[in-house]
């Protein structure tokens, strides 16, 4: 009877044993699920407590980059104006030799042409000429130190939109005349410059009837000339781009629309004609 007793008891201790560890689990997995939604850390020392891991402070490891990449940084520039300095486009010639260019507001809230140039330690504001009140630079290309190329266009006072055209020579920015097939509206946005002299520029604008056409010019060497190129859109054809691999091998790209929608527009020059990537062309 005594023998009985003790073996009851024992075998009361065990249930008790495994009914409060059954309790102790049940507890611990409630407050993992509550944790997880506040904090995953705390769920973590939870998890490894349920589990009957020790639970050691560690700190979080900061997270490294293994891609090997320099950072992007910040270069401190010129801005000429208190209102509004913007930058359309870069070329490089070398580490030193670095042109930028857009347009700033002066004081009388007028846009005049920005060209900035780096020289290996900062950039600088060169004077650049604004023939009117309203002068913009756009797209800049760089064959030497001494033969740099930027384009834009500016509004004369009686007048619309005229394409605008500067060169660098090594010492000054000068303008030089370019063509423009209508009285406003022609623009340019582009420009790209081959080491044999060979320079284009694109832009748009409009017909006679009104409808927005795309623009190209090519400076020969002695002078700026439109060059026919294909528009087929029905309201808008105009080229935002340019590049060039050699006299009979450039690229321009932009936009056309039919019936309001937009369509991508891409024009190769093989040396005699521009066409398009289906090829038609125009001469």
């Amino acid at each position: 009877m005594v023998q009985f007793k003790h073996s009851f008891r024992l075998l009361l201790i065990v249930l008790l044993a495994f009914l409060l560890g059954a309790i102790t689990t049940w507890l611990l997995s409630y407050f993992v699920v509550r944790a997880e939604a506040s904090s995953p850390t705390i769920s973590q020392e939870l998890r490894r407590a349920a589990s009957g891991t020790l639970v050691t402070e560690t700190p979080t490891p900061t997270p490294t980059s293994t891609s090997g990449c320099i950072p992007w940084q910040i270069m401190t520039s010129p801005n000429p104006s208190e209102y509004d300095n913007a930058l359309s486009d870069i070329a490089l010639i070398a580490p030193n030799d670095v042109w930028a260019v857009g347009h700033y507001l002066n004081s009388n809230y007028e846009a005049q042409t920005l060209t900035l140039h780096w020289d290996g330690a900062q950039w600088s504001h060169v004077p650049s000429p604004s023939p009117t009140q309203r002068s913009y630079l756009i797209g800049v290309a760089a064959v030497a130190s001494n033969d740099v190329w930027a384009v834009g266009f500016y509004q004369p006072p009686s007048s619309s939109e005229q394409t605008l055209t500067l060169h660098w020579d090594g010492i000054e920015w000068s303008i030089i005349p370019s063509p423009n097939p209508q009285l406003g509206g022609n623009e340019l946005y582009d420009v790209t410059a081959l080491p044999t002299g060979d320079v284009w520029a694109v832009g748009k604008y409009p017909n006679s009837t009104g409808i927005v056409v795309t623009l190209i010019i090519h400076w020969n060497g002695a002078q700026w000339v439109i060059i026919p190129s294909p528009s087929p859109g029905d309201g808008i054809s105009e080229l935002r781009s340019i590049s060039a691999i050699s006299a009979n091998d450039i690229w321009a790209v932009g936009t056309y629309t039919i019936s309001t929608i937009y369509h991508s527009l891409m024009l190769h020059w093989d040396g005699t004609q521009w066409s398009m990537s289906d090829g038609r062309s125009w001469k």
